[in-house]
């Protein structure tokens, strides 16, 4: 009976699951800005394993023109990151505009007598002081954060950058207008280097095969200026900028490849080749190796999975082997893997033949991570092997469950119908 009702009530699930449902890729939300006096859209997209974790917390990237660039660049994040892991898993929070005329107004400093309709200063404070706190209270996000904008949001940027450093860690301006005001932001770069020192940030700047933006020239002031600090031995700005031609890409396709290739330079350190584990023997070498991430992206930091899992395959190579003090050193270091750890050495124990310590471990990864999809399938596939068909359904109708209330890929979804599918299959013969 218990096994027909299962089966009702997951293939009722099934059926109303796979009626016509929107693909949505992020959320919409409005926010009231007392600084602006007027209400803002933005809208929020949340990486694949935001739900599925719940002590992980993730770098956000700001992106002026929201409506317009939103969907190209959460998607390559979430290939990017999610997906192939070379880059680290991101938060992306398009702020909308209202317009022509209020888009050029938000994105262009404020002048007396050029353009005394300019908002840029209190936009950067909305984001800063308003949009910032209600992401903070709402949603798990880290210290890092980057601003990036295209053209006029380029040109804000920069002006963010030369006016309020502090307020971003990385600063992405791609085909920045910076001709705006007869070229003023490239008369300001001297005055910013003597105010400024240390600063440890990031700026990338990028152009297409396009002319008159006056991109070349603040670029040459940067280096005229660092060269100044270098020759009169000042201190340093601090300023790791790097500047990209694309001159097969135009005003419009330089934005993708801009925002790749940003992405990719500021997550370096993600993205470990085979080389790099050439000499790695123990799990805390591993540690030890990608610890520098950890620093940049604070303690909310969640190890790369793929490489935690090949990091504690070669750690059980060694007979000697503690797998209770990597736990501890796990919590205690990279506390947001600690439900990755429990399901890798559950799987590897399993497939030792050690199926009491799976099980145990397996189990411990559930506990922690209560809505990690994966967890209750691992588990179902254990105990489908093992014949206890049961408790298999039960693990897997738990994982189905999960996917009616969260975000969880489609694939995943797809693959954890099959297997259900396949177990009622198999006990109908």
């Amino acid at each position: 009976m218990k096994t027909l009702l299962f089966s009702f009530s997951f293939f009722l699930s099934l059926f109303l699951y796979s009626q016509n449902q929107p693909i949505t890729i992020g959320e919409r939300m409005e926010i009231e800005s007392q600084i602006l006096q007027e209400t803002r859209a933005v809208n929020i997209y949340l990486p694949q394993g935001y739900h599925m974790t719940s002590r992980a917390t993730y770098p956000v990237l700001y992106m002026l023109d929201g409506d317009y660039n939103f969907h190209y660049v959460t998607g390559m994040i979430d290939q990017m990151a999610s997906i192939s892991e070379i880059i680290q898993e991101c938060i992306v929070v398009g702020i909308a505009d209202k317009g022509h005329d209020r888009y050029v107004e938000s994105c262009t400093p404020f002048d007396k007598k050029n353009n005394p309709a300019g908002n840029a200063e209190n936009v950067l404070r909305f984001i800063t002081e308003e949009l910032r706190p209600f992401l903070s209270s709402n949603y798990r996000i880290s210290d890092f954060d980057m601003l990036a904008g295209h053209s006029l949001g380029g040109l804000f940027v920069i002006h963010s950058l030369l006016s309020k450093p502090e307020s971003f860690n990385a600063y992405i301006a791609i085909s920045p207008s910076l001709w705006w005001n007869d070229y003023q932001v490239e008369k300001e770069v001297e005055g910013f280097f003597k105010k400024h020192e240390n600063l440890q940030r990031s700026l990338f700047l990028s152009v297409g095969n396009e002319k008159g933006m006056g991109i070349l020239g603040f670029q040459n002031q940067l280096d005229i200026q660092t060269f100044a600090d270098e020759y009169y031995g000042n201190t340093p700005l601090g300023l790791d900028y790097h500047f990209n031609i694309f001159p097969d890409e135009n005003h419009n396709s330089v934005g993708l490849i801009s925002i790749k290739t940003a992405l990719e330079s500021l997550f370096e350190k993600y993205e470990l080749n085979p080389a790099d584990f050439e000499n790695v023997e123990t799990l805390n070498d591993y540690l030890s190796l990608i610890s520098p991430l950890r620093e940049q992206l604070g303690a909310g930091f969640r190890l790369p999975t793929r490489q935690l899992k090949t990091a504690i395959e070669k750690a059980f190579q060694d007979p000697s082997f503690d797998v209770a003090a990597a736990e501890k050193v796990i919590s205690r270091d990279f506390s947001a893997s600690l439900g990755d750890f429990y399901l890798i050495c559950g799987q590897i124990f399993i497939k030792k033949g050690k199926t009491e310590s799976g099980e145990t471990y397996l189990q411990k990864s559930i506990n922690r991570e209560p809505n990690d999809v994966n967890s209750w399938m691992e588990l179902g596939q254990y105990y489908s092997k093992a014949g206890e068909k049961e408790k298999a359904l039960a693990n897997y109708e738990k994982a189905h469950e999960i996917t009616t209330k969260i975000k969880v890929p489609r694939w995943v979804q797809n693959e954890l119908n099959a297997r259900i599918l396949g177990l009622k299959d198999s006990s109908n013969k």
